[in-house]
């Protein structure tokens, strides 16, 4: 009888050390996903590494992805043909045999409750396998989805606004280039009336008053416009 002994210690911390990041790395993944499924395409078969939430499980009929993924009537109509094309069975076998190691759909699945949700599926093709596997993750992006058509909504109402300001502001100038022109009209006619009648005072003094008057009326339509200016460039 031989017997031997050898110092695996270190091994064994080592195994430990893996198998700890090991969870911690599938704790880190079935955190962020929602559900995750292994999909063999050549048995056609599924197996579940995290099931689906209720509300997901009863649309999908968990277990059965063949079935839920011809059929989509869980699926907003809006979406279902596009779906269909990226997402059944033999549209995924398609297109990992084309050479595709991923294909991924953004889509509103209606839950238990009769409300539609957002989910994001991402399929992976697994790589040196003997048959053609993949990695189906699927995650709840319902709140992201909202909030990104909230800030496009603001977008669209910014966007009114300014347009709407933009054509105010074109009317203002078209209404104030008039207003500008009938003080400057009488400016100039009053000029040659006196230039025409120096012998006259009474005539002068007279056209000097209309002038006068619309010079201050003049002055305070350029007021008003550079005021306004500076309350938009917030000087004021």
């Amino acid at each position: 009888i031989l017997l031997s002994f050898r110092d695996i210690h270190e091994l064994h911390l080592a195994k430990q050390e893996k198998e700890a990041a090991n969870l911690r790395f599938m704790h880190a993944v079935n955190s962020f996903y929602d559900a995750i499924y292994e999909l063999d395409f050549d048995t056609g078969t599924i197996t579940g590494w995290k099931a689906a939430e209720r509300d997901l499980r009863s649309s999908m009929q968990e277990a059965k992805w063949p079935k839920w993924a011809d059929n989509f009537q869980n699926i907003h109509e809006d979406y279902r043909n596009k779906a269909k094309e990226t997402l059944s069975w033999n549209a995924m076998k398609q297109a990992f045999t084309s050479g595709s190691t991923e294909v991924s759909l953004d889509i509103p699945i209606m839950g238990g409750d009769g409300n539609y949700r957002w989910y994001s599926i991402q399929a992976q093709l697994l790589g040196n396998t003997r048959s053609m596997l993949a990695m189906v993750y699927i995650k709840n992006i319902d709140a992201t989805k909202k909030e990104e058509e909230r800030k496009k909504e603001a977008l669209r109402d910014a966007l009114a606004l300014a347009e709407q300001s933009n054509s105010a502001k074109s009317d203002f100038f078209s209404r104030m280039s008039h207003d500008i022109r009938t003080p400057m009209n009488a400016i100039l006619g009053m000029s040659q009336i006196a230039q025409m009648n120096l012998r006259e005072p009474e005539r002068i003094a007279d056209c000097l008053d209309k002038i006068n008057v619309s010079v201050k009326f003049l002055l305070s339509l350029i007021n008003d416009v550079l005021d306004m200016s500076k309350i938009e460039s917030g000087k004021m």
